[in-house]
């Protein structure tokens, strides 16, 4: 279960229910909201389940990449050398935003 997102200029936490999990920040290339990114995608190891879909997906506009998302009609992609990230904040726009101004990207 994916509760949020919580950024700070070295890591994104993905927010679940008794933890978090830690997407480093350091090599960020890009970020963009993609309101298409989810679009044609499969599941080679992970959930998509009532409360969230997280695991490793591909899809031919990404490639392979994490998936942490709780609503596939807000995608933001995180690229990075050699990988990508997903998340769907309830701001996609806003949360690009402000993770661009945090990375100076």
């Amino acid at each position: 279960m994916i509760r949020g997102y919580e950024l700070t200029k070295e890591s994104l936490f993905i927010l679940r229910l008794g933890y978090r999990t830690r997407i480093p920040l350091e090599g960020l290339l890009s970020v963009e909201s993609d309101p298409d990114a989810l679009s044609r995608i499969s599941c080679t190891c992970g959930l998509s389940g009532t409360f969230s879909y997280a695991g490793t997906y591909r899809s031919d506009a990404i490639g392979a990449y994490r998936l942490f998302a709780t609503d596939p009609g807000r995608p933001v992609v995180l690229r990075f050398s050699g990988r990508a990230v997903v998340v769907t904040p309830e701001s996609p726009e806003a949360f690009a935003a402000a993770l661009k101004a945090l990375k100076q990207l």
